[in-house]
């Protein structure tokens, strides 16, 4: 044989060989698609385009409600937060007053301390004079007596 004829031959030979090689792939793949059909055969039929459109029609109905919802918390939140910065504000003022009412009890208890001590010295020099005259008072005389009249100083 010659060399041409042995090469012709070979690359047929290559071509019928790749061929066949790519049909029974085909085969094989084709056979494993069947297989696995038989062993999981559908028991649900498709969903039809009416029945998918109504479904999303429910589905849209639905969003729209808990969009209507939604809106309302958000409402409902917006409320809480004002009435919550409200609370805050008061009580803030409420502080400031605790504190204002605070200065003026302190304010209050020393002038009450204050009075409390005057009115302790002022009850015990009266109280003095009085025991001072009773133990030192002279008996009663002829009238002349030093003194009168000199307390008014």
């Amino acid at each position: 044989m010659s060399p041409s004829i042995a090469a012709a031959l070979r690359r047929g030979l290559v071509t019928t060989a790749v061929l066949a090689s790519l049909a029974l792939g085909f085969l094989t793949i084709r056979a494993a698609a069947a297989w696995t059909a038989d062993s999981a055969p559908l028991t649900a039929p498709p969903v039809s385009v009416a029945a998918l459109q109504a479904e999303l029609a429910g589905e849209r109905a639905r969003a729209d409600d808990l969009a209507a919802r939604l809106d309302t918390v958000g409402a409902r939140a917006a409320e809480l937060a004002d009435a919550l910065q409200a609370a805050g504000d008061r009580l803030a003022d409420d502080a400031s007053a605790a504190g204002a009412l605070r200065a003026q009890l302190a304010t209050a208890k020393a002038r009450l301390a204050r009075l409390d001590r005057q009115l302790a010295a002022a009850a015990r020099p009266a109280a003095a004079p009085v025991q001072r005259t009773a133990a030192a008072a002279p008996a009663p005389s002829d009238g002349d007596e030093e003194g009168e009249g000199d307390d008014d100083d």
